[in-house]
């Protein structure tokens, strides 16, 4: 872990505590004395400025916060104490919280929720903190929707040293278990139960200030004053300290960890308010007091957090958004049969209503017409049309017979399924494109990690505004100093300005998602307007993903059923479009080992005791002498198109003749995309003539055939060099190479290699106008982002001056601080609510 204050401390000098400053830890300069007195202890400090926050947070009686170091002496460094997480150590309470990477059985990921953060910088450090911790391999916090994804090694860390080091730092860690979806009910009540106090206590602050102004203009006994301000500093009390904590536990929080976070400026103003006040009433002067402004602050401040919540809540979080998708309830067969046809009286008898959360695997469910499937399965039984837009983007309804394969989140359009269960909750295809949007969504892109350094920075600039402010009023106008540094430290903090990116990339990803396509690099949103030139790969991109053999020309006297399950024993893992048309081709008693695929060329193998290859001509011809090619191609015509070679080091096979249909939408697209001002280039594997004929059809001029995918790359550098960005579409695993080389990326969902795709996006359906959503999204999502930062600076801008020369009261820069951030939430929830027609001009 890096080091603590107190190693700094330690360091300096073991003998003399003195020698080190009390708060901070770095070294006293020579000839400096200044001294305080904490818990009856005299302590030294190198500045005033360290003496200052001691004093700030030994008059709110938090000196427990030096305890954080192990007790009050600099010298000594406390390590997080795991003591009261170990109870998430067990075997037990583990699994429900953590899953396993991949098959790795030693490494876990655990979802936590963090309580406390309220801004971008306390994301930075945590995630800072973490990283620096040996055993964790990887953080991803996304700082809206406050959820924390770690992945550990559980043989160098426990589970307990994780949460100790996220409570260490001020923050309370809460675990998300697997299929938890309460936690922001809790959230709400929490909040809810805050405000309430707030409102409660800023109405009866209210009523005792009128009593108080109105007796400046008809007089009031001393003694009936100090009564209302005693009452007063009463209700204000209970409002500080239990609506107001959360304010100050982060501010306190985040001075000790040594950063400037949103509610240092908040925590200060409320503080010097509440305390102020009551310094003067116990001196019995009910003239400067400033307790409804205190309430008012809390009151106003907890209102714009609630409101930004909720509109956060609504929509924003993906896996409450893919969640609902999926019905609380289902129908169960107890006793269910295979067979087609209408339900038997047994079955009847034995359906069953209950919660999805009681469903197992193997579980026979009955499905029925405008229901929704509640999890991934195999069809038993009966025939019916579903819709899986809300999973891939495609509208076209899919008909589904038994033994196809059904996925949660689909509804039936008409007739009626039994599906036998075979994954739940976080093991479905929705449960896995839930976890890599949650993982997209914690991303820290470039434009975020500036925004935060600025949004720090702006806090500092902020503090020492208020203190110059502060001296110039306290020579000119002492009576007004205190308001005007509240409305200062208020007005002037820099909250809309650490939402305005994150709230709008979290909102567009949710978007994407509802499009059909998944987001992998958030990077990509923004660089994607840019790009000028947009590469399409042929085969499985501008064509459907599945081929078909249209003819067989044989070489030798091998049968052409034989030729097709050779062909399949190779192809058996391989995932390439050419594939899909031997799938239905395969042969038990056929096997092959050694296989290995060579990119460009095509794949080879043994089998029994000769080594086979499908593929390229060339490459296949190559395991020939020259006799034996002569002799092979006089038994083959000239054959055009997508071919597929087979041979062995004896002999050639024959060749198949493939075709595939160009995708519907591919000519709409790319005219689209054309009519904006981009060029399209198609490259290809296949021949040139094949290439050409696709792209006349789809009026692309610049094409490329036969390329070999270090071409395929050349090709996109090509265009890098002349200073332009390129955009990449492929088929996701086989093109990873020249989608990693792209500025952009995208690929089509290869269904249970979704996780391994190498895009940036993903597109989940078979279509191509999701390409059109996600540049309609992007160029929405900047346009938002640039809405947010133009309206968090200007209005920063606007009210300082305001602020400083005492024209804004205290109150009103509460309610315009708060104003502020919840119109950036709900400027970008717009994008959430973007069209679906695709407009990609401009």
């Amino acid at each position: 872990m890096s080091v603590t204050i107190a190693d700094k401390a330690a360091a300096i000098d073991k003998d003399n505590p003195a020698s080190a400053c009390f708060h901070c830890g770095e070294p006293i300069p020579a000839g400096v004395d200044i001294r305080m007195s904490i818990n009856g202890e005299p302590q030294a400090f190198c500045c005033h400025g360290c003496k200052a926050v001691a004093e700030f947070i030994s008059a709110g009686n938090h000196c427990e916060f030096y305890q954080y170091r192990g007790d009050a002496k600099p010298g000594e460094r406390a390590l997080p104490d795991p003591a009261q997480w170990r109870t998430w150590d067990n075997p037990d309470t583990f699994s429900r919280v953590c899953q396993p990477l991949a098959d790795d059985s030693d490494r876990f990921t655990a979802s936590i929720r963090i309580d406390g953060l309220y801004c971008s910088a306390c994301g930075w450090l945590i995630d800072r903190q973490l990283r620096d911790t040996p055993g964790v391999l990887d953080v991803r916090l996304n700082t809206i929707t406050r959820q924390l994804q770690v992945d550990f090694d559980r043989q160098q860390i426990p589970l307990s040293q994780i949460l100790a080091v996220i409570d260490q730092l001020g923050y309370h860690p809460i675990l998300t278990p697997v299929n938890a979806d309460d936690l922001p009910e809790q959230e709400r009540i929490a909040s809810m139960k805050r405000l309430m106090v707030a409102g409660l206590g800023m109405m009866q602050v209210m009523m005792f200030a009128v009593a108080l102004y109105g007796a400046d203009f008809h007089g009031m006994d001393a003694t009936s004053r100090r009564f209302f301000a005693l009452i007063s500093m009463l209700v204000a009390t209970a409002v500080y300290f239990y609506a107001g904590s959360v304010f100050v536990k982060n501010a306190l929080r985040d001075v000790k960890n040594r950063h400037l976070g949103m509610d240092v400026p908040v925590a200060l103003s409320i503080s010097l308010a509440y305390f102020f006040s009551v310094w003067h009433v116990l001196q019995g002067d009910t003239q400067g007091i400033y307790f409804d402004s205190m309430v008012m602050f809390v009151f106003f401040l907890l209102a714009g957090r609630h409101l930004e919540m909720g509109v956060r809540h609504k929509g924003m979080n993906a896996r409450e958004a893919l969640a609902s998708m999926v019905p609380v309830g289902v129908r169960r067969l107890q006793s269910a049969t295979s067979a087609a046809g209408p339900m038997s009286q047994a079955e009847h008898a034995s359906c069953e209503n209950v919660p999805v959360e009681n469903v197992c695997k193997g579980d026979v469910l009955l499905v029925r017409q405008n229901e929704v499937i509640a999890c991934d399965g195999t069809v038993l039984a009966g025939e019916a049309e579903i819709d899986e837009s809300l999973l891939t983007g495609e509208s076209t309804p899919v008909a589904k017979k038994t033994g196809d394969t059904v996925l949660a989140g689909a509804r039936i359009l008409s007739g009626e399924l039994r599906v036998r269960s075979s994954a739940l909750g976080r093991e479905t295809f929705l449960g896995t494109l839930t976890d890599l949007l949650e993982q997209a969504q914690m991303q820290r892109p470039k434009s975020l990690q500036l925004v935060d350094r600025l949004a720090g920075w702006f806090v500092a600039v902020v503090l020492v505004l208020a203190l110059v402010t502060a001296g110039w009023y306290a020579l000119y106008d002492p009576d007004n100093m205190l308001p005007v540094v509240l409305a200062v430290l208020v007005a002037t903090c820099p909250c809309a300005l650490s939402l305005a990116t994150p709230a709008a990339l979290t909102a567009a990803s949710v978007r994407l998602v509802k499009n059909g396509v998944l987001i992998n690099r958030l990077d990509a949103l923004s660089a994607l307007p840019q790009c000028q030139v947009w590469v399409f790969d042929k085969t499985g991109t501008l064509t459907e993903f599945s081929m078909q053999i249209q003819c067989w020309y044989p070489a030798s006297e091998m049968r052409e059923k034989t030729a097709c399950a050779l062909v399949a024993a190779l192809e058996k893992d391989n995932h390439h479009p050419i594939a899909t048309a031997f799938d239905g081709c395969r042969d038990p008693n056929i096997q092959a080992t050694e296989v290995h695929s060579v990119p460009g060329q095509g794949i080879e193998g043994l089998i029994g005791q000769r080594r086979w290859r499908a593929g390229k001509r060339d490459w296949v011809l190559a395991l020939l002498n020259e006799s034996q090619r002569h002799q092979a191609l006089d038994k083959i015509p000239n054959v055009s198109g997508t071919t597929v070679w087979l041979g062995n080091d004896h002999a050639l096979a024959g060749v198949f003749q493939l075709t595939s249909r160009i995708r519907t939408d591919a000519a709409e697209t790319l005219e689209a995309l054309q009519q904006a001002g981009i060029h399209c280039q198609i490259v290809s594997g296949d021949t040139p003539e094949m290439v050409a004929e696709v792209a006349q059809q789809l009026g692309v001029d610049d094409w490329h055939g036969d390329c070999r995918p270090e071409q395929k790359i050349n090709l996109v550098r090509h265009w890098q060099q002349q200073g332009q960005k390129v955009v990449m579409v492929g088929d996701g695993i086989n093109d990873a190479p020249v989608l990693a080389q792209a500025d952009v990326s995208f690929s089509f969902n290869q269904g249970a290699h979704l996780a391994r795709s190498a895009a940036d996006l993903v597109l989940m359906g078979g279509r191509l106008r999701g390409l059109l959503a996600a540049l309609q999204v992007a160029k929405k999502t900047g346009r938002i982002i640039r809405q947010n930062i133009f309206w968090a600076i200007t209005y920063n801008l606007a009210v300082t001056p305001l602020a400083v020369m005492g024209q804004l009261q205290p109150w009103m820069a509460a309610i315009g601080m708060s104003a502020s951030s919840v119109l950036v939430v709900l400027n970008a929830r717009r994008i959430l609510h973007a069209g679906r027609r695709q407009q990609v001009a401009g």
